[in-house]
């Protein structure tokens, strides 16, 4: 009985395969009996008379029966013209005994079918569902998934199919369609009538791609629907212009736009202009050509004008932004995915949990949805407060408190503030909702910008806004910095180097402009006088104390000068390099002791001083890692302002 069972089973198989790869002689589509009035008779028909499909033994095509992953995959192989694999090593451990074993190996190593999807095991004889359909033909068209737009109502599981990005593409090439009720039902069975009118597009897209002679196109096929360019205006984004599509045509791999501009048919990796329909536009990703149509996959969906009342907006040029902070977007960053989901920056958003807003001109805008219709593209907006606020005045200021007390702000006559080190004006600074500032294009937190009230300095713990007016909660701060070249510097970082010594900026007085007390003697600045700022030395151009802000003003030279201090001391021993770093710091002993490196300064190639007193370089002794060296020889680079003191272990 076991015997008898496994023969059926086999006959079946058998039967099942025929009607796939081989005519059955006398049955045509004509004669089939099940087919009259249905939906897809034009597709059947097409598929069985290039012998690509064949009914059954009956005369009956069964349109309604679902189709197997091996007869749906066969039918792809048979359009490309693929053979079976006679590779001996099976991609799958369940295919051995298959009818359709060599084709599926050879899918395999096509990139047609992938391993890693099917968990070891193929089911060859299993329902195929509308999701694998897609991405077999995608792949079969050496097409990849795309991000651009669902429109589906049934989102959600697209989403939670693992070929996503195939269903877009294959809905973008024109593959497969959705319900009448707007769902795509990535997990329904594929019936056998389905699988005729997708393949037969298919096979429509194998047979003209690459385009073979030349062709004039009539439409154009882009998110699922065919333009005619002649009835429905059609532009392409060229530079700042919008060119009108008035004339399509293609010679081999290349098309030509109104006999002006060409580009390159199923060229991967090539920029293509965006291509705009009605308020749609998108960013192209491939172009190809079937029939007589020109076939767009996109890689995004955007949209192209914004329609406020009497007024219309480049989307380039409406600032956008997420949540209520500054940023550097535009409306035209922004992806349409569905509705409720956008794309900024390769962030989804749910426009129902995060809010994204726009200014167009003054207003400020929440974008509350995407209105998606079968024409036309626009924004639900609903108006809201700024997001950012800028070239601002001592008016758009409520209220200062410093610890528990509160600033009279009407006698206040001026705010500037520090930010990174550079001080600027309040109408030159922008603050955010969210209490960030921002300059040139940096975004910078409350507690790291510095306010200066009428020369006062105070750190900002926190900035609030309520009805488009500022409120600053701050602490008094002692604002040591030296002013250099309109930068601020910690004071520590600054030195005066004056006849070989250096001295910190506690120890000059700065008695009036470019008059300088040292030692308790007065000079005036010469070119005998530098700067050290960070271990570099520059030429003091101007020196001065600003009784307003409260702190030495320097004026020095843009570039390191070649004439002062080396910028950079290299050790060697024997020829090797010694590291010399936080944890490794270096010593010289001057004055009775060890002193640090860094506080004694090298006069010239043969002495350093400290203190005021001069001792000679050779033959110092210096102390890196525990470890003592003498100096032997020592070489200045004035030209890289390398200095190279060579050592030889004591």
């Amino acid at each position: 009985m076991r015997k008898r069972t496994n023969v059926k089973l086999l006959v079946v198989v058998m039967v099942i395969s025929l009607f796939v790869l081989a005519p059955f002689n006398g049955v045509t589509a004509a004669t089939f009996t099940d087919i009259k009035g249905h939906w897809a008779v034009s597709d059947i028909n097409d598929l069985v008379n290039k012998g690509y499909i064949k009914g059954y033994p009956d005369n009956t095509f069964r349109p309604d029966r679902t189709i197997s992953r091996a007869e749906f995959l066969t039918i792809i192989m048979n359009i490309k013209g693929l053979n079976a694999s006679g590779s001996g090593t099976d991609s799958f451990s369940d295919i051995r005994n298959h009818w359709a074993r060599g084709l599926i190996n050879r899918a395999v190593s096509e990139g047609i079918v992938v391993k890693s999807e099917y968990s070891g095991t193929f089911n060859p004889d299993q329902a195929l569902k509308r999701s694998e359909a897609a991405a077999m033909m995608v792949r079969a068209l050496g097409q990849q998934p795309s991000s651009s737009a669902i429109t589906f109502s049934d989102k959600s599981d697209v989403e939670k199919s693992i070929y996503r990005g195939y269903i877009v593409t294959a809905y973008n090439l024109g593959l497969i369609a959705g319900y009448n009720d707007g769902t795509f039902r990535p997990f329904t069975q594929v019936t056998r009538a389905q699988a005729c009118a997708m393949l037969n597009k298919l096979a429509k897209k194998i047979d003209t791609s690459p385009p073979v002679g030349s062709g004039i196109l009539n439409g154009i096929l882009v998110g699922g629907r065919t333009y005619d360019f002649l009835t429905t205006p059609v532009y392409l984004k060229i530079g700042y212009n919008e060119v009108r599509v008035t004339n399509l045509s293609y010679t081999g791999n290349s098309l030509f736009v109104n006999n002006a501009y060409m580009y390159l048919l199923n060229a991967s990796g090539t920029r293509y202009p965006d291509l705009i329909v009605n308020n749609n536009r998108y960013v192209v990703k491939s172009l190809a050509v079937s029939g007589s149509n020109l076939v767009v996959v996109p890689e995004s969906m955007r949209l192209n004008r914004l329609v406020l009342g009497n007024l219309r907006y480049d989307t380039e040029y409406v600032k956008l932004y997420i949540g209520r902070a500054y940023s550097d977007y535009y409306l035209y960053d922004m992806e349409i995915i569905d509705q409720y989901t956008v794309k900024v920056d390769g962030k989804q958003i749910d426009l129902r949990d995060d809010s994204v807003t726009i200014a167009p001109g003054n207003q400020f805008y929440i974008v509350e949805r995407v209105i998606l219709t079968e024409n036309d593209t626009a924004l639900e907006l609903t108006e809201t407060d700024p997001v950012i606020y800028n070239r601002l005045t001592l008016s758009d200021i409520a209220d200062i408190y410093v610890g528990n007390s509160r600033l009279n702000v009407n006698s206040i006559s001026r705010i500037d503030f520090i930010i990174d080190n550079t001080r600027y004006y309040l109408n030159e600074v922008t603050i955010d909702a969210s209490g960030n500032f921002s300059v040139d294009n940096k975004i910078y937190e409350a507690d790291e910008v510095i306010m200066i009230i009428d020369g006062e300095y105070y750190t900002i713990d926190d900035v609030r806004i309520y009805d488009k007016k500022f409120t600053f909660y701050c602490e008094l701060t002692n604002f040591e910095k030296v002013l250099i070249n309109d930068k601020y510097y910690d004071v520590d970082r600054v030195q005066i180097v004056w006849d070989g010594i250096r001295y910190d900026l506690d120890e000059v007085l700065v008695v009036k402009r470019n008059v300088l007390r040292i030692g308790g003697k007065q000079y005036n600045l010469d070119s005998s006088f530098k700067c050290r700022i960070d271990g570099q030395t520059h030429d003091i151009k101007e020196i001065d104390y600003n009784n307003t802000l409260n702190m030495v003003v320097i004026k020095v030279s843009d570039s390191p000068t070649g004439s002062g201090q080396p910028t950079n001391y290299l050790f060697y021993n024997k020829g090797l390099p010694l590291q010399a770093s936080i944890s490794n710091p270096v010593y010289i002993y001057a004055g009775g002791n060890w002193r640090d490196f860094d506080d004694v300064t090298v006069l010239d190639p043969a002495r350093y001083s400290y203190n005021g007193t001069s001792y000679n370089l050779i033959g110092a002794r210096i102390r890196i890692a525990g470890v003592e060296y003498e100096v032997v020889d020592t070489n200045w680079q004035g030209s890289t302002g390398k200095f190279l003191i060579h050592l030889e272990e004591e």
